[in-house]
């Protein structure tokens, strides 16, 4: 049908408009290798690719939409991206690399994002020991997370009841990987990265209330703190695993609130006063460490000189830098809630030396803040009468 809308009609708007969304319709449906081949077989291919070459004629968009789905349908291209349920372990590690290789490049189509998100499901649970399989596998789902964050392409094509089973489906298999292969830091890396890139896209979609999905995001977020527990003193591990679990912590208020109870921001302070130069853990940890701090009323128990050497190191590291208005906004609230619990906490602080004069600079950095002239003013106040 989508084909016979394209073929009867000129290009003339509104008939213009028809033929674009019915090509796009075709390459949507010929992201399942059954209905390409079926697309090969009627000679609609052919007929396609003949109408690129010899119409000059048709317009700009269109031709893009067109040269899409040739893409796909090409021999070359299609030659090992096609997971097969038959294929042994090393037939479906190359599938996942050679699809790994597409997706970074622009021969990729966008609409192949919920064919791979389905079939790399079934194949990490079809192969859970293989290290590979799951290396890679993890590695795919980063960057098809990463596009779904920026196109949203599956909640155009999928019901909202088949999202959220695959969400959950999705999470549970990479809670379960990271699980089984931990203790390879470049498959803990890897899964990091997707529950990262998950996390973000989650966000932003409309079935992140999905049915059981908490309990889900909690049992992740433990395998995540026992990966910063074996690597913390692998740096590269270590900015995975605060990513994921700064993004974990981000998708529900109350998680952070297991730290309470384990030796987790123990670690985080470690890290952060051990990888001084790495931006990325510094900023994954004070977003961590504003979670918790917003959310637990015991912060006093977590207050301790390293602390306070972090959060003052990042602040005079990060005040004059462009992007960090709304991480240096977090340090200062977090500051500003040590304050209040009155005499104990200023105490600590006070040990800091710079600990006034990083407050005025933030002050004169951010004259539009609100939030950080506000707590700016509340901090200074609190120092003065303590």
């Amino acid at each position: 049908h989508a084909y016979d809308s394209f073929s009867m009609n000129p290009y003339e708007d509104p008939f213009l408009t028809t033929k674009t969304r019915a090509c796009i319709a075709l390459t949507t449906l010929a992201v399942d290798p059954i209905v390409l081949s079926d697309l090969r077989d009627k000679g609609i291919i052919m007929t396609f690719d003949r109408l690129v070459e010899d119409d000059l004629n048709m317009p700009a968009t269109l031709r893009r939409v067109i040269e899409g789905l040739l893409t796909l349908a090409s021999k070359d291209t299609d030659r090992g991206l096609v997971f097969r349920e038959d294929s042994s372990e090393d037939e479906t590690c190359d599938c996942i690399c050679s699809n790994l290789r597409v997706i970074t490049t622009p021969a990729f189509i966008p609409n192949r994002t919920t064919y791979l998100r389905t079939s790399l499901l079934r194949a990490m649970k079809r192969f859970p020991s293989s290290a590979s399989v799951h290396q890679n596998g993890c590695k795919l789902l980063a960057c098809v997370f990463a596009l779904e964050s920026g196109e949203s392409t599956a909640q155009d094509v999928l019901l909202m009841e088949e999202l959220e089973i695959i969400l959950m489906e999705e999470l549970e298999t990479m809670m379960k990987s990271l699980a089984e292969h931990k203790n390879d830091p470049t498959n803990a890396a890897a899964a990091c990265s997707a529950l990262q890139n998950f996390c973000v896209m989650l966000s932003q979609s409309d079935s992140s209330d999905a049915k059981g999905l908490n309990n889900l995001l909690s049992r992740s977020m433990v395998e995540v703190v026992n990966t910063i527990v074996i690597y913390r003193q692998d740096q590269q591990n270590m900015e995975q695993a605060t990513g994921a679990l700064q993004a974990l912590c981000a998708t529900r208020e109350g998680l952070a609130l297991s730290f309470e109870t384990d030796s987790t921001i123990g670690l985080l302070i470690g890290a952060m006063n051990t990888y001084t130069n790495s931006v990325d853990l510094q900023r994954y940890g004070i977003g961590i460490l504003g979670l918790f701090f917003f959310v637990s009323n015991n912060i006093l128990d977590f207050l301790s000189d390293p602390f306070v050497t972090a959060i003052m190191r990042f602040i005079e590291e990060e005040v004059d830098k462009d992007d960090a208005a709304d991480l240096i906004d977090t340090a200062i609230n977090m500051i500003l809630r040590i304050t209040n619990k009155g005499f104990q906490g200023v105490t600590v602080l006070l040990r800091n030396e710079k600990l006034v004069d990083l407050i005025v600079g933030c002050m004169f950095k951010y004259p539009n803040s609100s939030s950080i002239q506000g707590a700016g003013t509340d901090i200074l106040s609190n120092i003065a009468l303590d």
